[in-house]
């Protein structure tokens, strides 16, 4: 059994980026980096 209240996956979110650059902001650079660093496509 879970110990999340909500069975997802969480985010993970840098508190010092989103002092920064805001708490959107960070939770979008968060996903493209995650995104890229997944992907098998050459950049």
């Amino acid at each position: 059994m879970s110990t999340l209240l909500i069975n997802e996956a969480p985010l993970m979110i840098v508190p010092s980026l989103a002092v920064k650059i805001g708490m959107n902001e960070a939770v979008v650079l968060q996903q493209i980096h995650y995104w890229l660093s997944i992907s098998k496509h050459k950049i």
